[in-house]
């Protein structure tokens, strides 16, 4: 019963689902609900990022119980946002999506 959840659900389907294989970042994933239904509905690469390591371990372990081990979980530390797209970790490149999704209130 979270409306913006649902919008956010439905945002996710209505993005992914008629493209082929999109990127898709999930941010601030929270218990990467999200990123879970974004790679099922058939996206590419899903990043879930968020800034609580503990929230993260719950996140990986939903789309483990959900089959879905491909989905990464980073924490925001991890990223270096650029005018090219994000820096993950210690990559040489920015990383762009296709589709992005943010379920945050304030």
């Amino acid at each position: 019963e979270h409306p913006s959840t649902y919008l956010c659900l439905q945002f996710t389907s209505e993005q992914v689902a008629p493209k082929d294989s999109p990127t898709f970042l999930d941010y601030g994933t929270g218990s990467g609900v999200l990123a879970i239904c974004a790679k099922k509905f058939g996206a590419g690469r899903v990043v879930g990022i968020d800034k609580d390591d503990e929230i993260l371990d719950h996140a990986r372990e939903n789309a483990r119980l959900n089959n879905m081990r491909d989905v990464e979980f980073l924490n925001g530390r991890e990223l270096m946002p650029s005018s090219s797209g994000l820096y993950i970790a210690d990559a040489f490149s920015a990383v762009t999506f296709d589709v992005v999704c943010a379920n945050m209130l304030p």
